[in-house]
């Protein structure tokens, strides 16, 4: 390579000498909830890597960051006990949680600096919050010039002795395979070079996690040329060009996290003539229920976006479509367009988390497609209500093609409380036996009672049919709202 010096960014290599890898040289120390999606790597409790949460099991990261070295050049996958994640802080030494990492893998082509992703598998699902969560991952190449946001704990510098307490970020450019080629001899589909100016990029520590473009994920962490913050491009390893091997070994798949229903049975046609698909970009995405001709009561989660200092941001309305009057996820029934989005203004995550959309046509009321009247009353505890949705049939599982449905129970605030750390007058606990209940999905659709829309689906805790309740936007509460900014 033309006497240039390849540094990879961290790696078991170097764990061996206590030495910590690439920090963000020239960055800016980040905001809480800022980067929710990336995570400290930690061998022995002590960082060494970044990586980004894909999903509640699955974290991505660099192969170099686990694998471990022989003297022949090989490489051998160790045992994955040392191993941890800590997420949903910026702070490397406390805050948010850890999880032990269950698996190691590997890509079976890894070749430094080739191939250079890994996945970790985590013993338990992450719980997501304003501070944890998934990124979306890249399916599409970076237009060369465009602006690429970097973010880890690693070195400050080449012959820094620490990395920094607070996770830091930068802004680097991507460039084309030829000016890569130029500039540092190497070239391949399989990376993407992130250009910068002196005294910036990628550093020892920073290996694994992010590089983020639009809100995807486009590359995991790689190497450096000549040491940190040279004016070499860093290298990352390219997500898109790496998204197969991606879903084929994690639980990632597309579209929005929602809820689908978990241990539930497959509906006959008619059963919910209230429920719909909402769709972006003609992917299934969350649930809905129809609630007059005109408009669509889901989760305001599902129609907008947090941006990295924690700015909600609708969706484009002509990115949404719903199909109601069909209990099969790909056909029938009718599509309509969304043309307003109406999120409610308090809404805080798993707070208030109401939405509306008013369609473009009105829709034609039949045996198959109906409203459903809103909540008049409190559900009184202990009471049975019927949940429905296109949402996962298990942690991680397969999403379905037929609308499933499912019983839970209604718990009593006090008891709610005692099981939940989140609980309003706005929101109502649903109980269910272990492998039931809701996941991703699910998200916006209706909990029923009495032939009333109650609840609203928005949330899970310790991953798909858990042993804690499932939480739901209360309609009852929200139902002055909904009126006020519907035709009701």
């Amino acid at each position: 390579m033309a006497g240039l010096s390849v540094t990879l960014f961290v790696g078991l290599l170097l764990i061996a000498s206590s030495r910590a890898d690439n920090r963000v040289v020239g960055g800016e120390n980040a905001k809480e909830g800022q980067f929710p999606y990336q995570i400290s790597l930690r061998h022995n409790n002590r960082h060494i890597c970044g990586g980004s949460i894909i999903s509640p099991n699955y974290v991505l990261t660099a192969a170099h960051c686990v694998v471990m070295l022989n003297e022949d050049g090989t490489y051998e996958v160790p045992p994955p006990k040392p191993f941890s994640v800590q997420a949903g802080s910026i702070n490397r030494l406390e805050g948010g949680v850890v999880r032990q990492v269950e698996k190691l893998i590997v890509h079976e082509e890894y070749n430094s600096p080739f191939n250079d992703v890994a996945l970790l598998k985590l013993q338990s699902p992450l719980t997501f919050t304003d501070k944890i969560k998934p990124i979306a991952l890249a399916k599409a190449e970076v237009p060369e010039g465009t602006k690429v946001i970097i973010s880890g704990w690693g070195l400050l510098k080449t012959e820094a002795d620490e990395p920094p307490i607070t996770l830091q970020w930068n802004t680097l450019k991507s460039i084309s395979r030829k000016q890569c080629f130029v500039s540092i001899f190497i070239s391949s589909e399989a990376l993407i070079c992130l250009a910068h100016s002196a005294g910036h990029g990628a550093c020892m520590g920073d290996s694994g996690g992010p590089a983020a473009y639009n809100n995807e994920l486009v590359g995991v962490a790689g190497f450096v040329i000549g040491g940190c913050g040279t004016s070499k491009p860093d290298g990352y390893a390219k997500v898109s060009y790496h998204l197969d091997w991606i879903k084929n070994n994690s639980d990632f798949t597309e579209g929005t996290p929602g809820v689908r229903v978990v241990g539930g049975e497959t509906a006959t046609e008619g059963q919910f003539p209230y429920q719909i698909s909402l769709r972006r970009n003609g992917l299934h995405s969350c649930g809905g229920s129809i609630i007059t001709k005109n408009f669509v009561l889901t989760a305001a989660h599902c129609v907008g976006y947090s941006d990295d200092d924690g700015n909600y941001t609708l969706h484009d309305p002509k990115t949404l479509t719903i199909r109601a009057g069909s209990t099969d996820r790909f056909m029938g029934g009718v599509l309509v367009r969304v043309v307003e989005i109406i999120a409610h203004e308090n809404y805080d995550d798993l707070f208030n988390d109401v939405a509306l959309l008013r369609l473009e046509d009105p829709l034609i009321f039949s045996k198959l497609i109906q409203p459903i009247p809103l909540a008049s009353i409190e559900v009184p505890p202990g009471e049975d209500i019927v949940i429905s949705g296109w949402g996962r049939l298990e942690h991680g599982g397969d999403i379905p093609r037929h609308l499933q449905w499912n019983t839970l129970s209604v718990l009593s605030r006090s008891d709610c409380k005692d099981r939940l750390p989140y609980v309003t007058d706005a929101l109502i606990c649903l109980g269910h036996d272990v492998d039931n209940g809701a996941c991703n999905g699910d998200s916006g659709g209706p909990a029923t009672y009495n032939g009333e829309v109650v609840g609203i689906a928005g949330f899970v805790t310790g991953g798909c049919g858990s042993s804690y309740p499932d939480g739901y936007a209360k309609v009852y509460y929200h139902v002055d709202w909904i009126k006020k900014h519907s035709n009701l």
